[in-house]
């Protein structure tokens, strides 16, 4: 199917024919009706093929087995690998027919006078100056509220001076608190007089509606070397009523330790627990007595909602949340709901809400009668600088959220703001500038840092960050998805935000194909960005046929380091030198399969994969010999572990693995420069007299190739192009740079792409004080002191910059291709030269579908 008939097919289908659930989050549900859901399968299953033609079988063998619908079908195959090692690999197939339905969707409302549809911000809280809680160490989630006040949990530690004296004497150990909404203790006792032994943790505090407290308490056993746990009822002042033991679980006649973090209770006392060590759900009825119940292996969130207590899960191996009611009487979960995403996080909710869902951006109350959650705060669009690391929501215009105090940029501890909505005459101010639609895949402390700094300083526009995070899909851990996936089916619906924040692992060359960024060059002219400021060789390893389709913020190198009396000055290695390098000596020992195909393969894909034109090369002698040693050097995980464990040597090596580049058993390890202290702790650790760094094997292109850690790309369809301009310029700056590409202290951990600010970074590496007296322990144990970066190092980092051409070439799909055809190569299904030739078929046929 072309570019066009895709277009043609999906001209006329509406809002329904998304599957997943709806993701613009301003004011509209998460979820969709069944009715919705029954209509986008249908319009999907007559236009999407069942699988892609690139994702085929590999050999009549091995026919996949395909479940599911729509963009839900996936095609599911078992390889089992050299030493019996088995990887599930999840090929979304009807994922290549979206991202082609995108680019045609996108580019059939490019034709248009496309203006997004710009947010309305609405829900703007302030901080309320007269309530302000500041805790030694508060214990997170422990923060329950009570009706008019709250319950909180901290930890007093005894302070010792310099010389190694008590400079105060103060009560240590853990302390419950109550307080006012003004944040006044009412009462506070320490958790020895809970009878449940001295400086007993307590884990969580649940409040009923009749006024008593719940809480969850852990204790250490000193003579058994456990850990019980107990259950503490009291009243709202903390006065003992009843304490409930939770015993060992019997396993086998064998005791195992429980593990229990959460739990919810009802007002007519009954209980249940999630015990994570046995994976089972703990219910205790109202006479105390106690049933298990087998459970999954997830993370479960609680929280009550009148008379009902429900629970959400998120798996392991998913990238759903599932919300159940608990059923008391049948000591069971019945399924409520299902959301396309991951919780980071739960609260109670005393407003019209029954729960609130927490994400890194916000939170969204949630209405189990409706089965959908909404917006209620976005903590940028409210100009917090701040990610909260707990929120009690009182109702839908006060929150209390639990935030790290900083001193000087250094967390100083923990405390407690409450938030209020603001009244309507501030709102409109704030609604007075053009809002742009930002979604972002690394959504984190530095990204809403910025975000909020610009929002405060700019007097025209306002930064809208959407987190797309919430979508990753963690089921495979080495092919996981960024979440931005989502952001292709947002597109679909004509929600097309303004730029994109994404780290390496968003497939953003996919977009180029059908120029949905704008050109960075020209979208800059009339502004001061100046190219010779920069590093222009890594601004131009995101151009794609003369065009600057992203600007990287943040970027590591990727090579191999060695033991330079083993390597000697090798300088460049050639593809076509591995064989010879490799009949001399081994390139890498004890590596993972996974780990040398990273580096010679996926991070390397440039040396097989032509964008610009949509054609690769994998069916020659060069990418057969790179298989070859992927086998003949690689081990599997498990091996990998048992070679890496602590196992001590004649020598005093701790491992023999650790002894590896010192003792020349290999010529190389993978390896990402990323700050100039890591690459001396790497000569260090190793014992090194001399290190080595080269850039990935070369064929088409020389020197370092490029990961983009932090980008941003701008799309073309968006109306507010001059705002964009200004965050770039914003992120581009000096301070954004240092913010981005270092902690507070100044230690990278990544290279910026601004010149002037990666020499500000050398000038604190080169620093002797910066690391003094800081030791280490190398490979034989024996200890070091940390040493500062020299000239060479300067040198090592300066040449590798210069050299690169390249970036890695985010596509999924692409890596999923070679990772299926390898699986089978590495278990014998298939020759050297049968594998080569299926992923260039593969691969051929996937890039002219996409084309």
């Amino acid at each position: 199917m072309t570019r066009e008939d895709m277009f043609r097919a999906f001209g006329n289908i509406d809002d329904s024919f998304i599957i997943s659930a709806e993701t613009k989050r301003s004011g509209k549900a998460f979820g969709l009706s069944e009715t919705d859901k029954g209509t986008a399968e249908s319009n999907l299953s007559a236009i999407i093929p069942s699988q892609s033609s690139a994702m085929e079988s590999a050999s009549d063998k091995n026919d996949p087995v395909v479940s599911g619908s729509g963009t839900e079908r996936t095609i599911v195959m078992d390889v089992v690998r050299k030493k019996s090692r088995k990887i599930k690999i999840v090929v979304v197939a009807a994922l290549i027919a979206v991202t082609a339905a995108a680019a045609a969707v996108y580019l059939g409302t490019k034709k248009d006078k496309n203006e997004n549809k710009e947010k309305i911000i609405t829900n703007y809280f302030r901080e309320d100056p007269d309530f302000d809680i500041s805790a030694d160490r508060l214990m997170p989630e422990t923060i329950e509220f009570n009706g008019n006040g709250l319950y909180y949990v901290e930890f007093v530690q005894q302070v010792i001076t310099g010389s190694g004296y008590v400079s105060e004497t103060v009560d240590v150990g853990y302390h419950i608190c109550k307080t006012d909404l003004f944040g006044n203790i009412i009462k506070k006792i320490k958790t020895d007089d809970l009878g449940c032994g001295a400086d007993a943790a307590v884990m969580r505090i649940r409040s009923l509606d009749n006024g008593d407290v719940w809480i969850l308490v852990k204790s250490y056993d000193s003579e058994k070397h456990t850990e019980p746990f107990y259950l503490v009822k009291t009243d709202a002042d903390l006065n003992i009523k009843e304490k409930i033991t939770l015993d060992e679980k019997l396993t086998g006649g064998k005791p195992s330790q429980p593990y229990y973090q959460d739990f919810i209770a009802d007002s007519n006392g009954q209980i249940v627990l999630y015990d994570q060590q046995c994976k089972n759900f703990v219910f205790i009825d109202s006479e105390g007595r106690k049933t298990r119940k087998e459970a999954e292996p997830s993370f479960y969130y609680f929280f009550r909602s009148g008379e009902k207590c429900y629970c959400c899960e998120n798996g392991n191996e998913s990238s759903e949340t599932t919300v159940y009611s608990i059923d008391f009487d049948d000591g069971d979960l019945d399924e409520v709901n299902k959301f396309d995403f991951r919780l980071s996080g739960l609260s109670d909710s005393n407003g019209k809400y029954d729960a609130c869902f927490i994400f890194y951006d916000g939170l969204y109350g949630y209405s189990a009668s409706e089965n959908k959650a909404e917006e209620l705060i976005n903590w940028l669009d409210s100009d917090l600088d701040y990610n909260p690391y707990k929120s009690v929501v009182l109702d839908e215009n006060t929150i209390v959220v639990g935030d790290y105090r900083y001193d000087n940029g250094t967390p100083s501890g923990l405390g407690l703001r409450l938030l209020r909505r603001v009244d309507d005459d501030t709102l409109k101010k704030i609604q007075e500038r053009r809002v742009i639609d930002c979604a972002s895949g690394v959504t984190g402390y530095v990204s809403t840092k910025l975000v909020s700094e610009f929002n405060r300083t700019n007097e025209n526009y306002r930064i809208h960050l959407e987190d797309y995070g919430k979508y990753a899909d963690y089921s495979d851990s080495w092919f996981n998805e960024s979440g931005l996936s989502v952001l292709e089916k947002d597109i679909m619906k004509g929600d097309t935000p303004d730029i994109v924040m994404f780290g390496e692992n968003y497939d953003y060359m996919r977009y180029i194909g059908f120029n949905a960024f704008d050109d960075i060059d020209e979208l800059m002219t009339g502004t001061d960005f100046n190219r010779d400021d920069y590093f222009e060789n890594i601004l131009d390893s995101m151009k794609v046929n003369g065009r600057q389709y992203a600007v990287p913020l943040a970027f590591t190198l990727n090579g191999f380091y060695g033991n330079k009396e083993v390597t000697g000055d090798i300088g460049e290695v050639k593809l076509d030198e591995l064989a010879k390098i490799q009949d001399i000596k081994p390139l890498f020992y004890g590596e993972p399969y996974n780990s040398i195909a990273d580096s010679l393969i996926y991070k390397n894909i440039s040396e097989f994969v032509d964008i610009e034109n949509y054609s690769c090369d994998f069916d020659n002698q060069n990418f057969k010999d790179v298989l070859e040693i992927i086998k003949k050097c690689g081990v599997t995980d498990e091996e990998y572990t048992e070679i890496t464990s602590y196992n001590p040597q004649k020598d005093g090596g701790q491992s023999d693995y650790g002894t590896r580049m010192n003792k020349g058993k290999c010529m190389f390890a993978p390896y990402t420069l990323t700050s100039f202290s890591d690459y001396v702790y790497r000569k260090q650790r190793d014992a090194l007299k001399e290190i080595t760094f080269t850039g990935l094997p070369a064929g088409k292109k020389s020197g370092a190739v490029v990961t983009t850690q932090f980008s941003i790309a701008v799309f073309d369809s968006s109306d507010k192009k001059e705002g964009a301009a200004d965050f770039l310029m914003f992120m581009l700056s000096d301070e954004a740079q240092k913010t981005i590409n270092s902690s507070t202290d100044m230690k990278m951990w990544s290279l910026p792409v601004k010149r002037t600010v990666y020499e500000e970074l050398w000038q604190q590496a080169s620093a002797i004080k910066l690391y003094s007296p800081s030791t280490g322990n190398d490979c034989y144990g024996k200890t070091y002191t940390v040493k500062p970066a020299d000239k060479n190092v300067r040198k090592t980092f300066d040449d590798a910059i210069a050299s690169a051409s390249a970036t890695t070439l985010s596509d999924r799909n692409i890596r999923m291709i070679i990772a299926e055809q390898v699986g089978l190569y590495l278990e014998g299904g298939q020759t050297t030269e049968e594998t080569a030739a299926n992923i260039q078929k593969k691969v051929t046929m996937y890039l002219k579908e996409i084309k």
